[in-house]
């Protein structure tokens, strides 16, 4: 399945698999799913469906701000804040996240382990008249995993950022709409023997 996050493709498969919920939830507006092959569309990853993410813009002539807490079992503590701000012609966004919980995924024991992640979101827009618009956008994440198993400690550290730039404009019942995205994606992962 294709993963796309305003329309452009995500890097970041490990074992063949994407990690969604690398995305945060926050800045989600709504989320597309295509159903079945779809490589003639968008290529040879699109061979089970497409899945497109679409991030929030922010609405025009208003501010607003959002923060939120949650904290549970297993060491969990999730916080994430949101500050938007829009006029007629200029809409910015910022989001910002922490989460951290004392296990990992697909790992029972719960002796040395840890979850933690850090994400950040920027959207910002201009828009010149209803004919033409510029957009671009930024999602970084730092995600680092640990735990243990027998006499190894292992080690998962994950980077991501992601950028894109886009504009549109009309003329008549034509419209251009170019947009340059890139998204870099490093996974690293260790283990390391418990001294005796």
């Amino acid at each position: 399945v294709l993963v796309l996050l305003d329309g452009q493709p995500m890097v970041g498969r490990v074992g063949g698999h994407f990690d969604i919920s690398r995305i945060p939830a926050g800045v989600v507006e709504r989320v597309e799913v295509v159903k079945g092959p779809q490589s003639t569309l968008y290529g040879s990853d699109a061979m089970g469906g497409v899945i497109n993410i679409v991030t929030r813009t922010p609405a025009a002539s208003s501010l607003s701000g959002l923060a939120t807490v949650t904290a549970g079992n297993l060491g969990r503590l999730d916080g994430a804040g949101r500050l938007a701000w829009g006029s007629e012609r200029v809409a910015v966004s910022a989001d910002a996240g922490r989460r951290s919980i004392s296990i990992a995924p697909g790992v029972s024991s719960t002796s040395g382990t840890t979850a933690e992640r850090t994400d950040g979101a920027f959207k910002a827009r201009l828009t010149a008249d209803s004919t033409r618009w510029l957009e671009a956008s930024a999602l970084l994440l730092d995600e680092r995993q640990r735990w243990r198993l027998t006499r190894f400690y292992e080690f998962g550290d994950n980077r991501q950022v992601t950028g894109r730039i886009g504009g549109s404009w009309a003329r008549g019942r034509h419209r251009l709409t170019p947009t340059i995205s890139g998204s870099v994606y490093e996974h690293t992962y260790y283990s390391s023997e418990l001294a005796s």
